[in-house]
């Protein structure tokens, strides 16, 4: 796969995971697949000699700060939740690394920003743009000219056709399809399986086929 510079494996070879659950874990096997290193994994709590992985699972008890780049190592945030990636982003003082899982198909036109994944088996077309700390799960497929706010999260084997827009620190559920041109706001839920045929507002939920508000 050719890489665009910014996300070459060979340009981000060492990386620090924050966060310690299931997600991190999916995000720790891309990083070993794309033989990038792993440097330390960091968590909200104390785990004294807990092992993670073959790491130390470090705790730092509170201020997130502490967390510097003093070694010029960057982040990823490997937690699935939104919300908490949002609020530890703007808590920890370091740069965050871009990781393309090397079996996904990713666009030379298209754009990735700081702190987002893309997993194994991904599809990012042409002009999709990808914003900070996005996650794009595994086989989930971006059309072209799709727009992703920051913290947005597309589950796995979701579909989002051609030009759509999501807001800000949504999630669209796994196995979910978005027809084309659609516009979702910010977060905002769409359930699994859910077939969204028109726009959506801030800060609903949305199931079914096709698709309707359910708060």
């Amino acid at each position: 796969m050719d890489y665009p510079p910014t996300v070459r494996p060979d340009k981000t070879p060492k990386i620090k995971i924050y966060g310690a659950g299931g997600h991190a874990k999916v995000l720790k096997c891309l990083l070993d697949e794309n033989e990038i290193e792993v440097c330390g994994v960091y968590d909200d709590f104390s785990f004294g000699n807990d092992n993670y992985f073959g790491y130390v699972r470090q705790g730092i008890a509170g201020d997130k700060s502490e967390i510097k780049e003093s070694d010029n190592i960057p982040f990823i945030i490997g937690i699935g939740d939104n919300k908490i990636r949002a609020s530890l982003s703007a808590k920890i003082a370091s740069t965050f690394a871009k990781v393309i899982h090397k079996s996904a198909v990713f666009s030379k036109s298209a754009e990735i920003g700081e702190g987002s994944v893309v997993y194994a088996g991904a599809v990012i077309q042409c002009l999709a743009k990808l914003g900070k700390h996005v996650i794009v799960n595994t086989k989930a497929s971006v059309d072209h000219d799709c727009v992703l706010g920051d913290f947005v999260h597309v589950g796995p084997n979701a579909t989002l056709c051609g030009g759509i827009k999501v807001g800000e620190g949504t999630i669209i559920g796994a196995g979910a399809v978005i027809l084309p041109n659609v516009e979702i706001g910010k977060w905002s839920t769409v359930g699994a399986g859910a077939v969204v045929t028109k726009n959506v507002p801030d800060n609903v939920t949305i199931i079914g086929v096709p698709g309707k508000i359910i708060e």
